[in-house]
Formats: C-alpha cells, structure tokens, sequence
C-alpha cells in the first residue's frame, strides 16, 4: 500500500513539473546531508539544477534535476538509496511490449504523455490518452501487463 501511495504522489510530482522557486531550494538543499548528496551524484554524474525537497513524513528527499536534457525527479532515502525515479518520455522510446497494448487495445485513442516510472527497480510507465469519449489513464509494467487507472468520459459540445 505504501508503494502505491508513493508511485501516486511520485506521479503527480512528475506531472508537476521540474521547476521550483530557487531561494527556498537553496535553504531545503542545505539540509541534505553530504552522504546522500554523493550518493546521488554518484547515481546521476550529469545531473544539473538539482533541487532538493525533504519529506519528513515519508523519511525521503525529492529531489527534481535535468539529467542529460531531461527534466528527471527522484526520490531518495535519508541514507542515499535512490527508490524512484521518473521522467517523461516519447512514444517511440517505449518498449514493443508496451507499444503492443496501445496499439491493440488503444488503437483510437491518441497518447498525449507518458512517464517512465522506475520504483524498487521495477520499471511502470503511466500513460495519458484521449479519444472521442474519454480521457484514460493508464499503468503499464515494462512487460506489457496493463490496467486503466482512470477513465473521464468527455463531454458532448453543443454546436
């Protein structure tokens, strides 16, 4: 149950974007220890912007960075372990098994973002789509197993 509560909050972060207000991430990033900081530069050596965020509640730190031109977010332990990372991603960087559910089961719909979530070394893309009746969500695992998250049926305009 947590892992789920964190890869939602972890998605909604990533939806939120890379940004941030500098002079509160100069003051967060003071509280981050020099272990955790190696550690992460360690993991991500061309990381650049990195802002930290501490979540006390959760024991982690978030922290958002561009990572070879892409705005990237992890979520970090107070010992330095890295547990989740994401980033959005084009569609033809998916995986076939991946494409294979959009294209079977999605063929009407138009992808409109995705995000590569990896959490606890399992790698999960979430996948926003839209057709001519709804906006769907989507989970799918690196090997095609997939579920909808949301379904929002759209309105009919009048003309």
């Amino acid at each position: 149950m947590a892992v789920l509560v964190l890869a939602s909050s972890f998605y909604a972060t990533v939806q939120a974007g890379t940004g941030g207000k500098t002079r509160k991430a100069a003051k967060k990033e003071e509280s981050v220890s020099s272990i955790v900081k190696e550690s992460f530069e360690r993991q991500f050596p061309q990381a650049q912007f990195a802002s930290w965020q501490v979540l006390n509640q959760h024991d982690l730190y978030l922290v958002r960075f561009v990572d070879n031109e892409v705005g990237t977010i992890a979520y970090v332990t107070m010992e330095g372990n890295v547990i989740a990372v994401a980033h959005n991603i084009l569609r033809e960087n998916l995986p076939s098994t991946v494409n294979r559910v959009l294209e079977t089961k999605y063929a009407d719909a138009e992808v409109t973002e995705i995000t590569e979530l990896v959490l606890n070394g399992e790698l999960n893309y979430f996948i926003s789509l839209v057709n001519e009746k709804a906006k769907i969500s989507l989970k799918v695992t690196g090997n095609g197993v997939w579920s909808e998250t949301k379904r929002e049926k759209l309105s009919k305009k009048a003309f």
